[in-house]
Formats: C-alpha cells, structure tokens, sequence
C-alpha cells in the first residue's frame, strides 16, 4: 500500500498543472506516492502536452476522461483508480492551481488521522498574495439555500453582472475599508481572522482545492457527490461526512499555496458567457445540496 496518492485535475492549462505536480515531487515526505493527473478532455491539447511532459516520470499516472465531467466526477475518476490500482492510506485531491511547499505534508497528515481519524482532513491555504484563505462559512439551513437558489433562479443575468463588478471595482473596496477605518474595526477584524485560521478546528467545510480523504471517509462513501459541475461540491460533502456522524478536521499546521481562480479562469474568458456558466452551475449545485438534505432530513423521520 502506498503512502498517499495526490489527485490532480487539469483543464486547459499546462505550466500551472506541471508547476503543481513539480511542487509535490521536490516536496513531499515519503517515496511511496502516486501522483495521478486527470485531464478532464481539455479542449486545447493541453492533456496530450502533460502526458508527454511526464511520459518517463514514474511517479505520474496520466489519465484522460472521454468528457469533460466537471470538478465532482472528474476527481472521482482519479480516486476511483487510486482505490482499484494504486491503493493508498490517503487520497489527496489537489487543485492543479495550488503548490506545496511544506516539507513534512505527510508526516502531519499521519500523525493527525492516528490522534482523531477524522474522515476528511484540510489545510490552511496561502493565497498568492500572502493573505490566508478565510475559514469557510458554516453549513446553511435547508430553507437558507432554497432561498439562495430562488434569489438566482430570478435575478437577470446581467444584473448578475453589473452586481459582481460593482462588488470587484477597486473604488468600492477603498469604501469598505475606509468604512472599517472610521469604525476603528481593522485591527481587530484583522486578530480574529488571525486567530481563526491559526486555531485547528474540528467540524467545519473544508476549502475544496485541497481535501484529504482518510480510511475513515471510505469506510461511506467513494468519493465527491456525483451530481454537480462545479460549485457547492465543500458543503455537499461535509453535510454527508456529518450525517454520518464522522468528523473533519482543519489543521493549520498543514500548508498549501492557491494560486485563486488560475484554473477555473480556463474554462471561458468572455464575460457573458464565464457568468452565465458559473450562475447556471451554482443554481444546479444548490439544488442538489437541497435534494441531499431532503433526503437525508426525510430518512430521519421514518426511521
């Protein structure tokens, strides 16, 4: 059995996915790793470049889906062959837009699953600019998502736009934190997310890009929920991993760089389009967050 298998998905891009993988190999902790990389039928040749990149790397599985699947089930289809032909105590799904750096990843990881055995394991996450990636919200009410998912099902796809510009423009940004100057709040916003992300936390949605699944989670499930793209695929999973009655863990003693948005910016570059996509894919995600809860909530009453 292998120590740790690192799945990682790529679409559409090369130096960012070779940088990743490169990132692990210079990098992790033991020798007893796979690395499989799934192109997730990259539309710019971007997969076939990669296979050749690492054709004589022996730590690199290539795999190529026929479609592309999306985030849930394109990761499925790495995990899905790490379990069948390269078995590992943990399977790590990794953002082709982040870099690991750490040099004791799998020792921490290791050591943390033998103290609690949480079933999913994440780190704390370095944005590019050297700012922590926040603690992710807790999971909502079954009725606050249905009314997320009605807010987006009648705003207009423009309106979506000019309210997603307004909130990026650099002028309403200097507003917010002037606002925060004037109220004297910035240092002290500043020391609680400080103490937030340097505290372990138990029971809490980890951030996507990098998720470590353990024994514990296989002894349920196989891997993400099937039934999203992209979007929502943290709560879904953490929302099952709890109705379970297993555990998550946030440690920030395990370190990831993401390089935000790198990959996911691939997928389509004209406004109109890259919003009406992300809308369409975020309504679609809350409905299946709300399907799983339902059911889930109705399995509790009958039983």
């Amino acid at each position: 059995m292998l120590d740790i298998v690192f799945v990682v998905l790529n679409y559409n891009v090369v130096d960012i996915t070779i940088n990743c993988i490169k990132s692990i190999e210079k990098n992790i902790d033991t020798s007893n790793y796979r690395i499989i990389l799934v192109d997730n039928a990259s539309s710019n040749q971007s997969g076939e470049k990669l296979q050749q990149f690492f054709l004589k790397d022996n730590y690199v599985v290539f795999l190529k889906s026929n479609e592309n699947i999306g985030f849930a089930r394109g990761n499925n289809l790495g995990i899905d062959l790490a379990r069948k032909e390269y078995p590992a105590k943990f399977i790590c799904c990794l953002n082709n837009d982040t870099l690991l750096h750490q040099k004791n990843f799998f020792e921490i990881i290791n050591h943390k699953y033998e103290a609690t055995h949480p079933a999913i394991i994440g780190p704390r996450i370095q944005l590019a600019d050297g700012q922590y990636e926040p603690i992710m919200d807790p999971l909502r009410s079954l009725d606050e998502y249905k009314r997320t998912r009605d807010k987006l099902l009648h705003e207009s796809l423009y309106w979506t736009i000019i309210r997603e510009s307004l909130l990026n423009l650099s002028f309403f940004k200097f507003l917010n934190d002037w606002r925060h100057k004037l109220s004297g709040d910035i240092a002290s916003d500043y020391r609680e997310f400080k103490n937030a992300v340097d505290k372990e936390k138990v029971d809490i949605i980890l951030h996507g890009c990098c998720l470590i699944f353990t024994p514990t989670f296989f002894l349920h499930f196989d891997g993400f929920h099937p039934g999203t793209f992209m979007y929502g695929e943290e709560d879904i999973i953490f929302f099952l991993v709890r109705s379970k009655k297993m555990h998550t863990l946030y440690t920030p003693e395990l370190n990831i760089v993401h390089l935000e948005k790198k990959s996911t910016s691939a997928i389509n570059k004209h406004v109109i389009a890259r919003t009406r996509f992300v809308k369409e894919n975020q309504i679609k995600s809350l409905q299946v967050i709300i399907n799983v809860m339902s059911e889930c909530l109705s399995e509790r009453e009958h039983k």
